[in-house]
């Protein structure tokens, strides 16, 4: 296939076709892009616009795989029955966080997939891709391992970060609300100093946090680039400062810096893979495991001192809504967790004492 003139992107998250899109525009910021998140559009795009006799359009199609109405497969079935000359024009590369061994089987052995990707799309994929020569890709499989991001905390965003600081200073107490959702979004918040978490609120009022943050993180940067109101709120978990820098000089700092753009384009791809390994948790794993799980991701984030044991003073219902689970369950769950030793509780706070128990639980 010759070099892609189009990119199509089916995928029923607009988070993940807003980062592709991105990311794609990081190698040719000319190139045609479709994006559709309900499946069946996507299609009849295709079929609207792809002629069996008339000029060719080699074409690249990111296609998931987990979407509500059609899946990926179902996506395929179709692709197949068009006329060779339609199929011929476009490659399918499947775009997943998908990490069932079966539907790594099923890119494997499927005669129009050409490779399994998992989540997040990089700069590096979409340049294999573009740059490829003329050749039969083959059905290669990218493994997990291989689409590594760097952490947050290495992202060269000093830049970014001095200009924050030269801001107004905002301090902040306990449980104070920093914005909520469905509230314009004004600009980037730069955290000095303190801890934070977001959440999002279902029809009865009940949390499910969406990120824990520090000292030198960002906040708002999605609502910012996809110009919409925040769609979570942020809170504070202990006193802290930050400060904000507009909406109208980032945008600007953005639209004059690629590299700035690129960063936080990486910052939403990273977001996004923590977000559905997560999901898949809540799917799949069993409430004693995501407790495990929740304690050891607490202390991978705000451990200070690698010499000493970790302790957390969070609440049980803030722990509940990391979890994803009733306040009740959770604190049974802490209780075994004490009578295995792999945690002491006192006075409300929560000491990992055995790490490796809570690996071997996590598992």
């Amino acid at each position: 296939m010759k070099i892609p003139d189009r990119f199509i992107v089916v995928d029923d998250d607009s988070v993940s076709n807003m980062i592709c899109r991105s990311v794609i525009k990081e190698i040719n910021s000319e190139v045609e892009i479709k994006t559709f998140t309900i499946p069946e559009d996507g299609f009849e795009y295709i079929v609207s616009n792809y002629s069996k006799t008339g000029k060719e359009i080699p074409t690249v199609l990111f296609l998931d795989i987990n979407m509500p109405s059609w899946t990926g497969w179902d996506f395929l079935k179709h692709f197949e029955k068009l006329d060779e000359c339609i199929q011929n024009q476009i490659k399918v590369y499947m775009l997943t966080s998908s990490i069932d061994i079966k539907d790594k089987e099923h890119a494997q052995e499927d005669k129009i997939a050409v490779e399994f990707i998992v989540k997040p799309l990089t700069v590096k994929i979409v340049s294999d891709i573009f740059f490829q020569e003329q050749s039969d890709f083959g059905n290669v499989i990218i493994k997990e391992g291989e689409t590594v991001l760097p952490e947050k905390d290495n992202l060269d965003l000093t830049a970014l970060k001095k200009i924050a600081s030269d801001y107004e200073i905002k301090y902040f107490k306990k449980k104070e609300i920093l914005y909520k959702e469905g509230r314009t979004c004004n600009g980037l918040y730069f955290i000095l100093k303190g801890k934070i978490k977001t959440y999002k609120t279902n029809d009865y009022h009940k949390e499910l946090i969406t990120g824990l943050h520090k000292q030198g993180d960002f906040l708002g940067y999605l609502s910012l680039l996809e110009n919409i109101n925040h769609h979570e709120t942020a809170v504070g978990l202990e006193d802290g400062e930050v400060c904000m820098i507009p909406k109208e000089v980032f945008k600007k700092l953005v639209a004059e810096n690629p590299e700035i753009n690129q960063k936080f384009i990486q910052l939403l791809s990273k977001d996004l893979f923590e977000k559905e390994k997560r999901l898949l948790s809540l799917a799949y794993d069993s409430v004693r495991q995501r407790v495990a799980g929740a304690l050891l991701d607490l202390q991978k984030k705000y451990q200070e001192g690698a010499n000493k044991n970790f302790s957390t003073a969070f609440t049980r219902d803030d722990l509940a809504a990391i979890v994803g689970t009733a306040t009740e369950s959770l604190i049974r769950s802490l209780s075994d967790l004490k009578e295995e030793r792999a945690i002491e509780i006192s006075s409300g706070v929560i000491t990992i004492k055995n790490q490796t128990i809570l690996e071997k639980i996590r598992q």
